[in-house]
């Protein structure tokens, strides 16, 4: 087991290694950010001074060192547009998209885990062939597309009913903040929720015809505790572990819901970022985000290996 951890942790180190020299060699191919940051008619004297300012007159290598021995020491820079420091900002945004994305994963958790389990219980009856359908609808939709249908329909009075806010995270008190969470909370969760009720009903009907099951019904245990002790306590393993995997995923890729709905967290702040060629906010926040993903499969790998005792790891 220790072998097994040690190893983990030197591949998440290399993955690391790799995500920051993709995402800084890749932010410098996007052009000199002198030029947007400076009026169109400064003189290359201007530009030169400001490069040197903002650390762009060395070799891309060296950049890349000061770059990197700078984030070790955890000094992730100055917004090149605000002048302010990186982590500050993020700090500002990352509780917001923490809130979506965890927002979206309950949603989606709510309405998959009893959908699938129902049907798988009732396999191939109609309900079950409804439930498939939907899971297909819901990952072949667009995120985008359903947001705004729904802003649409839930939000603007001249084509539905004016009933959720169309924007913003709110403001006046808790009520007010979850008033503005529905929308794009659903919009993530709808499209996640289809993958978990399929991974459930999977894992559900993999469960159901194992013997243990058979052999409590034989007993004569009531269905209920057959479905939901001996059967989805045994299928949830697989859905717990998707579940800390899809977190870690749309933490990411929250930038879609963030942008149709002007959520302001971290997605648009990146959006925001590229634009303007903001290197320093750019690369920490698809670091972090990475960290976050890296982590949290290191976290799966080893719950894993001591929830299911199928799996034996070479020691």
């Amino acid at each position: 087991m220790r072998r097994f951890i040690l190893s983990r942790i030197l591949q998440a180190i290399l993955v690391m290694l790799a995500v920051s020299v993709i995402v800084f060699f890749l932010g410098r191919l996007s052009g000199d950010p002198t030029d947007i940051l400076l009026p169109h008619d400064a003189s290359e004297e201007s530009h030169e001074r400001l490069r040197d300012h903002l650390g762009l007159d060395e070799p891309l290598h060296v950049q890349y060192w000061i770059f990197l021995t700078d984030t070790l020491q955890g000094d992730f820079g100055e917004s090149v547009k605000s002048q302010r420091p990186v982590m500050e900002l993020v700090k500002e945004k990352w509780p917001a998209t923490l809130e979506l994305t965890g927002a979206a994963i309950f949603i989606s958790l709510l309405i998959a885990l009893p959908v699938g389990v129902y049907s798988a219980v009732r396999r191939g009856g109609f309900f079950d062939f409804l439930a498939r359908l939907l899971a297909v609808f819901g990952q072949s939709i667009p995120s985008f597309w359903l947001g705004i249908m729904l802003i649409y329909i839930f939000a603007v009075p001249q084509f539905g009913w004016a009933i959720f806010p169309t924007h913003g995270r709110g403001e006046d008190g808790l009520w007010d903040h979850i008033h503005h969470l529905i929308l794009p909370a659903f919009t993530m969760g709808w499209y996640l929720s289809a993958g978990i009720m399929r991974l459930t009903r999977s894992s559900m009907l993999e469960v159901l015809d194992s013997d243990y099951v058979k052999l409590a019904r034989i007993k004569g245990v009531p269905e209920y505790k057959v479905i939901w002790k001996h059967g989805f306590k045994n299928a949830a393993l697989p859905v717990l572990t998707y579940s800390v995997m899809i977190f870690a995923l749309v933490l990411g890729g929250t930038v879609i819901t963030e942008m149709v709905f002007a959520w302001p967290g971290m997605g648009r702040m990146v959006v925001d970022a590229v634009y303007a060629r903001d290197f320093p906010v750019v690369q920490t926040t698809v670091l972090l985000l990475s960290a976050v993903f890296v982590f949290a499969n290191l976290l799966v790998d080893i719950l894993y290996s001591y929830l299911n005792p199928k799996i034996r790891i070479a020691r």
